[in-house]
């Protein structure tokens, strides 16, 4: 078996992880902070863009469950989003009370953008792997992901 120069979707890796630390809110370590050292320190920032990516809109609540927050840290960690041009606010159309961030083309080409670097580091570090461990690794990291949804579902019907 050759070694690959590249897996053959990276964007898998990404989609498992954000899976993963989905399930596990309160423990999130966004995959973007271990790879992007800009002003998003911890990737927190960044992790919102792709949160709004993956799902079209999300809410002040999401940012602040998915992050452990209060009201006064989300609107903190999301001002500058929308101060750069990345995110913007919108008000839902069927309840007015409710307010979305949606990406701006701006945020969406920053998301791609970050997406592309983060992919062609995690291929830096899969190469080492041949294609059958590759392949075996995304699956075993997909079957932990099933695990452990299935244990939060578990945990949170106890309560």
């Amino acid at each position: 078996m050759a070694k690959k120069e590249k897996i053959s979707n990276p964007e898998r890796v990404i989609e498992i992880y954000d899976a993963l630390a989905g399930a596990l809110p309160g423990y999130y370590v966004p995959l973007f902070g271990t790879f992007i050292k800009e002003d998003d320190i911890k990737g927190r920032k960044t992790s919102i863009i792709n949160m709004i990516k993956n799902q079209g809109k999300i809410t002040m609540s999401q940012v602040k469950k998915k992050f452990q927050l209060s009201a006064g840290q989300a609107t903190k960690l999301v001002n500058p989003l929308v101060d750069e041009g990345v995110v913007k606010r919108q008000v839902g159309k069927e309840d007015r009370r409710k307010v979305y961030l949606v990406l701006t083309k701006k945020g969406e080409e920053k998301i791609k953008s970050l997406i592309e670097r983060v992919s062609n580091q995690i291929n830096l570090i899969l190469m080492i792997l041949e294609d059958e461990e590759q392949e075996q690794l995304l699956t075993l990291l997909e079957k932990i992901v099933e695990g452990v949804e299935e244990v939060s579902t578990m945990l949170k019907s106890r309560k």
